[in-house]
């Protein structure tokens, strides 16, 4: 081939490759609510099949996901700029709004943040592709199922791409840098592992003893038994009409204690269970703490207080931000500074999802943090209204000042106040301070 050739060949291959430069979204969406779709099937000990599908039938599972998943998407994330080597404001602008109002017009940001941390808790990845304009902005961030999406290499750059598969549209490639891909613990750094798949014994495990307890109170809390024959004159068709007989007429609380009649000398024996034997309770307690493990959640976020007390819960709430959500976070963080936000970045933009209202404790904590921070002068009036979500005092009155409880002066008059006391002025006087109402010497 010639060079003019492979220069018509790259030119015509160009949309395939890149195609967020060209201002349009490659990958579609299924229909909503597909709730049948065929998924990968993994069977357990247990008898039960686990798919992040099916891993939500446990109100473990669907506990754990909600909870995380809720608790992220409710916090606010704003673009960022380093204002001074010690402060940071928020960019207003499309990005800001992208990222904490409207991902795209379909989505709310709350929505869009639960749907996106739901996939990387069950799939171990969530994915969503970004829409650019012609300028290479992101313009809209569209959500795309894990299970459509395949992360490949090309051929000649070894550089990775996202294969999506589509209802009606084939097959789109997306470049590396226009598809936002956040995973958690993975083999490979490029993919995750596959939270419910790993974990499938132990939330079987758990479907199972569901199950079994439906069941069990279901057929009048006996699993079943014997019908001997000793005539053994039964065709299999006989059989199998007697057997349905008596699960028509037993099976269900509302058959409960029904008998039948038997000829021919047959002889009914129930098999009768104790599940108290078995630990069935003990057992379903302990799956709770198992999944909990598996999502990093712990047990009183979903409602299982047996280790809980008045007095360490809100140290477990603290636990459930620093080792739970803070890493999901950070996850979501690196990759939006890396693909929303350009690469040379010379003001020093970055995104940040404040989890500071996770961390408030009651009333009488914070006030006795506050009431530390301002009384060793770290804290201005306005820097605790604004921890608050109150509005601050205006500067003119004082609002942004520190102050000392040793004098109750601003921390530049308390420093001065050696130098006045060693003047002839006596010591109850406020001379040459005059911020307490003194004159200037």
């Amino acid at each position: 081939m010639g060079l003019i050739s492979r220069i018509g060949a790259a030119l015509a291959a160009l949309p395939e490759r890149l195609p967020g430069l060209f201002g349009r979204r490659e990958t579609q969406s299924y229909w909503p609510n597909r709730a049948q779709r065929i998924v990968y099937v993994q069977s357990t000990i247990a008898g039960v099949r686990v798919t992040p599908d099916t891993a939500l039938q446990s109100a473990t599972v669907w506990a754990c996901v909600n909870v995380l998943s809720k608790s992220i998407a409710q916090l606010p994330w704003r673009l960022m700029r380093e204002d001074t080597p010690d402060r940071s404001v928020i960019v207003r602008g499309s990005l800001d709004d992208l990222l904490n109002h409207r991902p795209n017009p379909e989505t709310s940001a709350m929505t869009f943040r639960q749907t996106m941390v739901g996939h990387l808790l069950l799939w171990g990845n969530c994915y969503a592709e970004i829409e650019r304009d012609a300028a290479g902005r992101p313009v809209a961030l569209w959500p795309i199922e894990p299970d459509r999406v395949f992360v490949k290499r090309w051929w000649d750059t070894n550089r990775l791409y996202y294969m999506v598969t589509n209802q009606t549209k084939g097959i789109a490639n997306l470049d590396f840098m226009d598809a936002f891909h956040v995973h958690g613990l993975s083999y490979d750094g490029i993919t995750g592992y596959r939270t419910a798949g790993y974990g499938a014994q132990t939330i079987g495990l758990a479907m199972a003893l569901e199950r079994f307890g439906a069941g069990f109170f279901g057929n009048n809390c006996t699993i079943g038994g014997f019908i001997e024959n000793p005539k053994s004159n039964l065709t299999p068709e006989g059989r199998e009409a007697l057997l349905q007989s008596f699960e028509e007429r037993h099976k269900g609380p509302d058959r409960a204690h029904k008998w039948q009649y038997l000829d021919g000398g047959m002889k009914a024996t129930p098999l009768q269970v104790e599940p108290d034997k078995g630990q069935f309770i003990q057992t379903r307690e302990h799956q709770i703490d198992e999944i909990c493990r598996l999502f990093g959640v712990p047990p009183h976020k979903v409602a299982h207080l047996t280790r809980s007390t008045n007095n360490n819960i809100e140290h477990q709430g603290i636990e459930f931000v620093t080792d739970g959500v803070l890493p999901l976070t950070t996850l979501f963080e690196q990759e939006a500074n890396f693909k929303l936000i350009n690469a040379r970045n010379p003001q020093g933009y970055y995104t940040r999802i404040d989890v500071r209202s996770l961390q408030r404790g009651d009333l009488a904590g914070r006030q006795s943090f506050y009431a530390a921070m301002f009384d060793r002068g770290v804290f201005s009036p306005n820097d605790i209204l604004r921890e608050e979500g109150r509005n601050p005092i205006p500067a003119a009155q004082g609002g942004d000042k520190h102050f000392v409880m040793a004098t109750l002066a601003t921390l530049d008059a308390a420093g001065a106040a050696p130098a006045a006391s060693a003047s002839a002025a006596p010591p109850e006087s406020n001379a040459g301070d005059p911020s307490l109402g003194g004159e200037s010497p």
